[in-house]
């Protein structure tokens, strides 16, 4: 074996043979450090990047539950607004049967006290029709 370096030396001359050696070690080195440092921290971040959208989804899952249970609770409510807003309506109703006639300034708080209840109605149909759209739409 010494020969065949010795061989090698002689025909191809000292620069040569470092040039050779150098490379072969740089070679070796570079695969230590492919096997030792770099694949390890490749799969650390990997790891890291996995967990971290792991978590991601979970929250957003969480989001999506809550938002669904807000969705239920605020159409719950505003069915709960117009009932009692169609209570009223039918309470004004029975006070003006019952009141017979009306004066002037009564008659304006009846038409304000319906314009509100229309309004509030609307209001409850957007909020419904917005929370229909929501869920149609798969949020």
């Amino acid at each position: 074996m010494v020969e065949t370096w010795a061989n090698l030396l002689q025909t191809f001359g000292l620069a040569v043979m470092i040039i050779v050696a150098s490379g072969y070690a740089l070679w070796k080195g570079v695969r230590w450090a492919g096997r030792e440092i770099i694949i390890p921290i490749r799969d650390r971040i990997i790891s890291r990047v996995i967990t971290a959208a792991d978590k991601l989804e979970s929250t957003l899952d969480k989001l999506d539950r809550n938002v669904e249970a807000g969705m239920k609770a605020f159409d719950s409510t505003s069915r709960k607004v117009e009932s009692t807003l169609t209570k009223v309506d039918q309470n004004v109703a029975l006070m003006l049967r019952l009141q017979g006639k009306q004066t002037g300034e009564t008659k304006k708080q009846t038409v304000i006290a319906k314009e509100a209840a229309g309004a509030m109605r609307e209001v409850a149909d957007s909020a419904r029709q917005i929370v229909q759209n929501g869920a149609d739409n798969g949020h």
